[in-house]
This record gives C-alpha cells, structure tokens and sequence, in this order.
C-alpha cells in the first residue's frame, strides 16, 4: 500500500478538523482499496486492516490464522465468531474505515471495546452513517460491512465503483455540507482501543452454537434442492421428523430405497 507522511489516519483525520475535501477522501480510499487489491489478488489476507496502521511505513500482514490479532472495531462479525480471515473480512474492515472518514472521528469512540460491542458487533450493530455524504458512498460503505461475507464487494469492484462515481458525483456540493457539521474533538472512553491487541470471545462461537441448536429444536431444517426427486424428499423430512417415534426405522428406509 502507498502511506503518506501524516502518520496514522486518525492523526491525520484529527489535524484535518473538519476541512478534508471529499475528494481528497476518495484519493485516499482509492489508495487504501488499490493496496488492498494488490494483496488480495497475491492469495493473501491483511487481517489487520485499521485506522491506525493505513499511512505508517510499516506494513505488516498477519500470517497466524489461529489468533484474532487487531483492533475490534473494525473486524469482521464472522471473525469474531471464531471463523478464518479471508478477503470478504478484509472488506468489512475497509467498510469501517469508509465510516471513520466520512465522520472523521473513531468507530465507537464513547464505549468500552470488550465482549458487549463484539457481541452487538456481531447482531448487526454499525456506525452510525451521517446524512450528508454521498448516497453511493452511504450505500457501497454497507455493502462492505454486511454481516453475511458472500455479500461484500471484492477490493476490484469497489475500485470500479468508486472511480466511476469519480465522473458524475459534485463533491462540492457534499463539501458545502460537511461545512455546517461541528467538529468537536470528542472525549475517547479510556477502554476503548484503537491500537492492535489479541481478543478472545468464546462466548461468541458459543452463541452461534446455541442459536443453532435451538434452530433445530423449533424445527428449523435444511433447504431441499428442488430438482431432488419427490419420494426423495419426503422420505428425508420423515427422517428428521421432530418426533422420534415417527421416523422410519432403518429397515423401512431400505426397502423404500430399494
């Protein structure tokens, strides 16, 4: 990725105030989403991607798959959950950082980074989007942090997107809008943490198992193919029948094979 020589991006975001151009937002973005392009068409993950490690010298790219390693804001739901990185959660963390500069402030700076905002984090809580930025960005900044990863744009649809916005979008329309929002430099709850750290939620992963026993036990069962053959289909739902007296023995099943 390409860095600049304002540190890190909240360092940069705080010294802006307020007067950061949205094109000059777009050219960082464009920046941050070419690099991010780069690394995913290599087969690998960034893992870490954050506010604070986007315009340093040191690029580091996490390779232990078995650690949550970074800062919690910005990593994705299913990570949080115990399942591998991979590019999709990449793109989560790029949807968080779209976020952090369109309101130029942290991702849940006023709360505590622990088990609670992982566990909203993973119920589908986001940031909260402000009403005066474009509506592409509002709505391509959503796509990346949805909570599925099959839905989330890849780094080269969302280079695509944003340079073909480039063309049409007045930036300084949205720039005379940004002009009337207060920028006060708001206080940081002293346990939230925007430097990288190990996390560990469990419980999490728990959840998850929990929710989905308790799918099974209100009978909530797996989708059947439609182009599987009808007797098929009716024999397995017997199969699974909630009631075990009213599943077929294995005999029966043999013999309605046969």
């Amino acid at each position: 990725m390409k860095y600049y020589e304002n540190g890190n991006l909240y360092q940069y975001l705080d010294r802006s105030n307020g007067i950061l151009s949205w094109r000059d937002m777009i050219d960082m973005l464009w920046g941050i989403v070419r690099g991010l392009e780069r690394i995913h068409a290599e087969g690998k993950v960034h893992k870490n991607l954050h506010g604070g490690n986007l315009l340093i010298e040191d690029e580091k790219i996490s390779t232990d798959a078995r650690q949550i390693y970074g800062v919690l804001p910005y990593i994705a739901p299913e990570v949080l959950r115990g399942e591998n990185y991979t590019p999709a959660s990449d793109i989560y963390s790029l949807g968080i950082i779209m976020n952090t500069l369109a309101t130029e402030k942290r991702p849940w700076y006023n709360r505590e980074h622990d088990y609670s905002l992982a566990k909203d984090i993973c119920n589908g809580l986001r940031p909260a989007i402000p009403d005066d930025i474009p509506e592409f960005y509002a709505d391509l900044m959503q796509q990346c942090w949805s909570n599925e990863p099959e839905n989330r744009p890849t780094a080269s649809l969302i280079y695509k997107r944003l340079s073909w916005n480039n063309l049409f979008c007045d930036y300084d329309y949205y720039d005379e809008k940004k002009r009337y929002r207060i920028h006060p430099h708001p206080k940081i709850h002293p346990e939230a943490y925007y430097t990288s750290r190990l996390l560990y939620f469990p419980e999490l992963s728990n959840m998850i198992i929990n929710q989905i026993a308790k799918n099974i036990c209100d009978g909530k069962r797996l989708e059947i193919p439609e182009d599987t053959p009808k007797f098929y289909a009716v024999l397995m739902q017997q199969c699974w029948r909630n009631e075990p007296e009213n599943r077929p023995t294995v005999s029966l099943i043999y013999k309605r094979l046969s």
